[in-house]
């Protein structure tokens, strides 16, 4: 199977980046963005070592006013998550493999999850977003 997602799998973390070698969070939404979608977003501008102006980052975004929260997720669409109560992580929706979440972790880099794993490490969805 040759799945859009699998060749970011693996990248590196950097916080504050996106590029094709690696990413944080918001960077590697932005870059699966722009080359599955040909959607460019914006970037957002946040030391990503202070939680507090992560979480306003996401609540100031003014892109958000384009995302539709959708219930059921669909490839391609925003995972948004929380670990305290407010958002401060974001991967994507891929339905290879039966349904996953791609997202950039810290120290570990781009790993791929299912739902189920997502919560079992500790993370709340919060919701699912498409771009209109």
């Amino acid at each position: 199977m040759n799945h859009w997602a699998f060749k970011y799998i693996g990248k590196p973390y950097k916080g504050g980046a996106c590029g094709p070698l690696f990413y944080d969070c918001w960077g590697l939404v932005r870059k699966v963005f722009e080359n599955e979608l040909k959607t460019p977003l914006p970037p957002i501008q946040v030391d990503v070592n202070n939680i507090h102006k992560v979480v306003r980052a996401f609540k100031e975004y003014g892109e958000k006013i384009n995302l539709t929260e959708i219930e059921k997720p669909k490839d391609l669409c925003i995972v948004q998550m929380r670990k305290n109560k407010h958002p401060c992580h974001i991967g994507i929706y891929f339905d290879g493999l039966g349904g996953h979440v791609l997202h950039a972790v810290p120290s570990t880099g781009v790993v791929c999850q299912t739902l189920e794993a997502v919560t079992q490490t500790g993370w709340i969805i919060e919701g699912f977003y498409i771009k209109d």
